[in-house]
């Protein structure tokens, strides 16, 4: 059984790599999607955010990584997969999230979300949250992976 695990990934953080390395022993495949979200002001382009969540999983047999643009429901349609993993940090989180499952259903209901709870030390870790950190000069060290530190650090040559 193949889940896509859509964000934004600006950039790809701990929480993330945790759910898919957790999703990635309860399905055979996990598609990582980076998305191209146009509303959202990003530190990283599309490609940079493309590239670096490619970078970090590189390595894992059984995690895939594309980029789409658009509905994230269009783009399980292109790939004929049924089930979008969340990540869920917060009460916040899970309204939200349920709101877009509940969206997700009207427009598909062959579409299933399943929410995975954030593992506790990653529960208070945001992507904009480590953006701030990285901007003001911040040690991001203890929010994100070498490897992502590496990609950040060679950005800023």
């Amino acid at each position: 059984m193949i889940a896509l695990f859509p964000g934004s990934f600006d950039p790809i953080t701990l929480g993330h790599e945790d759910i898919i390395f957790r999703a990635s022993k309860v399905f055979d495949e996990i598609i990582v999607g980076v998305a191209m979200n146009n509303k959202k002001k990003s530190m990283l382009s599309f490609d940079q955010r493309l590239g670096l969540v490619k970078s970090v999983f590189d390595d894992v047999k059984n995690v895939s990584v594309l980029g789409y643009k658009g509905l994230t429901i269009n783009f399980l349609g292109e790939l004929d997969v049924s089930i979008i993993i969340r990540g869920l940090r917060s009460e916040q989180d899970f309204i939200y999230e349920s709101e877009i499952s509940s969206m997700n259903s009207i427009m598909n209901n062959n579409i299933e979300t399943i929410f995975l709870p954030s593992s506790d030390i990653f529960k208070a870790i945001s992507s904009s949250r480590v953006r701030e950190i990285y901007e003001l000069d911040g040690d991001i060290s203890k929010f994100v992976s070498k490897k992502t530190i590496n990609y950040m650090k060679s950005l800023k040559k």
